[in-house]
């Protein structure tokens, strides 16, 4: 089990590992203790995906899982990180690779046997990590696989993600986050002496847990909370402050077997606010490449172009390397691939980079990071900006989604809509903002042609909703809204730009934003109405009186409440602020 906190020493996961509990995201509302392999979870749901925020434990989970699974009667586990596929590298040679012994070739033949005959079980972790110019070429591969493979089990863990979608059929599960008696649990396992661990639950019981309790319901920034404490016995409040700590903990970390005065030398020369900076612009580099692993010429390549746009600092790529495995380990080495610690190490650098070494240009940035509809992939990155440049955030993100929002309130569902209530038309507009979604019923004959004839969801997505959709908006994703008998009620979403920075807001608990509660309706009276888009005209079948509360419904699922006089308000307020620029003209006047 690799961890920021121990480097690259040797730690099983038995040892370190915490029963984590999963959630189910819609009704019913299961939960399990992944405390060991539970006959009613994966084998009872057969398609499962974890989903959860960065450092929630989601790798962890599917690893110990892995582990549990041996031995049992539901099938061969097959681990494989989603991050070493490519669109040169599908799922299945992948498998292949991964079964050929050293010495002899495996048979292709018996692995397309076995595989039809649904033995296995595939734990698929990091789907967020496929590179983002292979993420359309590798979720096709992977839902064909899935599709072909139908008998097997499977369950995948991503960090959320819009491309997510499509895999509609996957029984959606979040971790539950962790109690306080939990988070001690871990802090003790991960010190040895317990020493440290109980000076710092210590001081956290003196008064500041309810301080961090937003931090400390995650697993990964309790590791985190362990590491800096350890190295500066002073609690910090902030997740990029945890970071930094975490960085100089490992920068400055000595050899204690030196003695005390013994630090090791850094193979490129940098001293930490250089390295510092480095880091900075490889993290918002690869982030925005979209990938966590690289070979050592793609990574030393990478540097190089680093090293060129900061000529001021002198370093040799592979040196720089090396301190990355070793002195400030940074980077793992797996094979011949060279791959991040944890990818939010990535984010946190990527955030630092945007507070400071692009201010001038962050503006553009962060509006096009908005536009171009980026803001959930690199949710973890703006979180952390959130904290460390809020002016920022704020002037820029917050005010351009709250002028969509206040637009898009102000222009749609003005028309009446008689028999319907004031308060179901105020509902509709807020929850229609950031998505557009169609519904309709799909028979289980046309889902089986849809399968005989090898349809991806791609091609289903073609054949039943495309054509509703406005010109230049593409349906990425279908969900499962109801079923009868004979035949399902589908729905396939477009989540525009807007829609990856609400999630982001929610969690930062603006009271004004939240997350609806799929709750409620009877889908009944939308069974009969053929396959519609959601819009604001009053003749849509799906604005029938009788229908207009079951579509609300269906809207919760997905969307979010924003109340618009606090949103009208915040604006306000954020445009009225005063401009930095005429502040320090203010300073400087009688200099």
């Amino acid at each position: 089990m690799n961890t920021i906190v121990f480097g690259n020493q040797q730690k099983r996961i038995q040892d370190l590992y915490l029963p984590l509990t999963v959630c189910a995201t819609g009704p019913p509302k299961n939960e399990f203790l992944m405390d060991i392999w539970r006959n009613d979870f994966v084998p009872s749901f057969k398609r499962v995906v974890i989903t959860d925020t960065a450092g929630m434990g989601k790798s962890t989970i599917l690893k110990w899982l892995f582990l549990c699974s041996l031995g049992t009667s539901h099938g061969i586990p097959i681990f494989i990180e989603l991050r070493t596929l490519s669109s040169k590298k599908p799922i299945l040679e992948k498998i292949h690779e991964e079964l050929c012994p050293i010495d002899k070739p495996f048979d292709k033949d018996l692995l397309l046997y076995l595989l039809k005959s649904g033995r296995f079980i595939f734990f698929l972790d990091g789907f967020d990590e496929v590179s983002y110019e292979d993420r359309a070429a590798v979720t096709e591969d992977v839902q064909t696989f899935i599709r072909k493979a139908l008998d097997n089990l499977f369950i995948l863990a991503s960090r959320h993600e819009s491309a997510l979608g499509s895999f509609g059929d996957f029984r959606e599960f979040t971790i539950k986050p962790l109690s306080k008696k939990e988070a001690y649990t871990l802090l003790r396992r991960y010190d040895e002496t317990q020493e440290h661990a109980e000076a710092l639950i210590a001081e956290l019981e003196a008064s500041k847990y309810e301080q961090l309790k937003d931090l400390m319901v995650n697993p990964m920034l309790v590791s985190l909370l362990f590491k800096a404490y350890s190295y500066k016995p002073k609690v910090p409040f902030k997740k990029q402050i945890f970071y930094r700590q975490v960085f100089d903990a490992l920068f400055d970390m000595h050899d204690s077997t030196k003695g005390g005065a013994f630090v090791r030398k850094k193979n490129s020369n940098l001293d930490i606010d250089e390295f510092h900076m480095v880091m900075r612009d490889l993290g918002f580099t690869t982030a925005k490449i979209g990938k966590i692993e690289y070979a050592k010429d793609e990574i030393c390549d990478i540097m190089q172009k680093v090293r060129e746009r900061n000529n001021t600092i002198l370093f040799q790529p592979q040196a720089l390397l090396s301190d990355l495995l070793t002195t400030v380990p940074l980077f793992n080495k797996e094979g011949e691939q060279f791959k991040w610690a944890h990818k939010s190490v990535q984010d946190y650098f990527a955030s630092q980079f945007i507070a400071i070494d692009a201010k001038a240009n962050e503006v553009a940035l962060l509006e096009k990071i908005y536009d171009g509809g980026h803001c959930r992939r690199f949710e973890n990155i703006l979180d952390m900006l959130h904290d460390t440049d809020n002016k920022g955030f704020r002037r820029v993100l917050l005010a351009r989604l709250l002028k969509d929002y206040i637009k898009h309130y102000e222009t749609q569902y003005t028309l009446p809509f008689p028999g319907i209530s004031s308060s179901l038309i105020k509902e509709r507009r807020q929850l229609t903002f950031g998505q557009v979604i169609a519904m309709g019923m799909v028979s289980d004959k046309e889902i089986v042609l849809c399968s005989s004839q090898g349809w991806t969801q791609a091609s289903v997505l073609e054949k039943f909703f495309r054509k509703l959709f406005p010109k230049g908006v593409k349906p990425q994703g279908i969900f499962m809204i109801a079923a009868t008998k004979e035949s399902n009620l589908i729905g396939a979403l477009h989540a525009r730009p807007a829609m990856g920075l609400l999630p982001l807001l929610a969690s930062k608990k603006y009271s004004y934003i939240s997350k609806a509660k799929g709750e409620g309706g009877s889908f009944r009276a939308l069974l009969s109405k053929g396959r519609n888009l959601i819009t604001d005209d009053p003749m849509s079948p799906l604005n029938a009186p009788e229908c207009f509360e079951a579509v609300n419904s269906v809207l919760r699922h997905t969307g979010f409440l924003i109340d618009i006089d606090q949103a009208r308000r915040t604006l306000k307020s954020i445009e009225e602020e005063v401009d930095e620029s005429s502040h320090v003209e203010e300073l400087l006047e009688n200099l």
